[in-house]
């Protein structure tokens, strides 16, 4: 791979493959190295639509397709992929809050706003509601984001959706990456399965009258709502972006953040990534959520860990080990084999290439603490 001369966030470079997912060619395992065995994508997919032909005429070893005709938009391949060469890029994890926060102003005090899929079709009928395309898509990393910015945030899920769905695996999925992010926030977010828990139902399951009025009054201004974005140019009603250009605005503000000292609004200072500045690759977009959370919300910390890799350069084959850092996409390892675990995913590329069983490259957890500064300290010092 190209010497990487920034940080970068996955996503950036990516294309649109159908009206949600994206793809990255560089960043993709099968890609980059003909040692790689990676098949995360294809084995998850409940549609088929992912191949793995061999490439004529290239020096990497394989290169995903995906069939268009069979792709369900559910974003489960996404969510596997260790390195982001496969994203979700509709709705981006900004836009997503950003609707989230629309979802907020219109759910009543005291009252949950819902992420659901859109299986469900309940974003129909009432405001306060999100979809997505498959809940599956969202990492543990995504969902520990999402709940420490939206602690009224609730799920609805009825029961039979995953089983009647295409996309059955999901379900599963869900439920690990929930309970995991609930563990490291501590919190809980509530799992509604019938109509009739819902905040603007009746015990019956029907909707209540003036959340129904709400609704249609919602359809008419539809229309002058949008107008007036256009004419003052509202910042945040980037919704209409073509999904590529929503990816590439996610990526550019999410380093951006990380390159930044994090200020909350009362002035306390928070900590930021210890020299994050001379951090160079790129952040998947799951470990850039888990930071810029544990970031903003320092007491996570030390209940989050990454998964990563440590490598023992004085045992490896210099060739193997030069393979390594010449073929990872990420840029996670330097020449003298030291990884970045800001950005190693434990994707399992050095282990094709070193050797799982060879004792030169193991599997190792951090906590998000040991990357953060502490800003108290910084100034004690000074």
């Amino acid at each position: 791979m190209a010497e990487q001369t920034k940080l970068r966030v996955a996503g950036e470079h990516a294309t649109t493959l159908v009206r949600a997912i994206g793809q990255d060619e560089s960043l993709c395992l099968r890609e980059a190295s003909p040692a790689s065995t990676c098949r995360a994508c294809v084995d998850i997919c409940p549609g088929k639509a992912l191949r793995l032909p061999a490439s004529k005429g290239k020096d990497g070893g394989t290169k995903v397709t995906i069939s268009k005709g069979f792709c369900i938009d559910c974003g489960l391949c996404a969510a596997v992929c260790p390195t982001n060469s496969l994203v979700v890029m509709e709705p981006a994890l900004r836009t997503l809050r950003r609707r989230l926060r629309n979802a907020s102003a219109e759910a009543d005090e005291g009252k949950h706003v819902y992420l659901t899929c859109v299986e469900t079709g309940l974003a129909k009928n009432d405001l306060s509601v999100v979809e997505v395309a498959c809940l599956g898509s969202l990492t543990w990393e995504m969902w520990a984001n999402l709940m420490l910015d939206f602690p009224n945030l609730a799920v609805y899920l009825p029961g039979d959706i995953c089983g009647r769905c295409k996309a059955k695996v999901a379900e599963m999925i869900i439920v690990d990456e929930v309970l995991h992010a609930q563990q490291v926030t501590q919190s809980e977010m509530p799992l509604v399965e019938t109509m009739r828990e819902l905040d603007f139902t009746t015990s019956t399951g029907t909707f209540l009258p003036e959340r129904r009025k709400r609704m249609a009054d919602a359809e008419k201004d539809s229309f002058s709502k949008i107008l007036s974005d256009v004419t003052t140019k509202n910042p945040n009603a980037d919704d209409d972006l073509p999904s590529e250009e929503l990816g590439q605005l996610d990526a550019r503000k999410m380093r951006i953040r990380l390159r930044k000292e994090i200020t909350r609004a009362e002035g306390e200072g928070t900590p930021g990534l210890i020299a994050g500045d001379q951090i160079l690759g790129t952040m998947t977009q799951r470990r850039w959520a888990i930071l810029d959370a544990a970031m903003r919300v320092p007491s996570i910390a030390e209940r989050a860990q990454i998964d990563c890799v440590e490598v023992d350069a004085d045992a490896a084959d210099p060739e193997k080990l030069a393979q390594c850092v010449r073929e990872c996409p990420l840029g996670a390892i330097g020449s003298d084999g030291v990884v970045c675990p800001e950005l190693c995913t434990d994707c399992g590329l050095c282990k094709d290439i070193l050797g799982e069983d060879s004792g030169v490259v193991r599997s190792v957890s951090t906590k998000v603490s040991d990357l953060l500064d502490d800003p108290d300290a910084t100034e004690a010092d000074d």
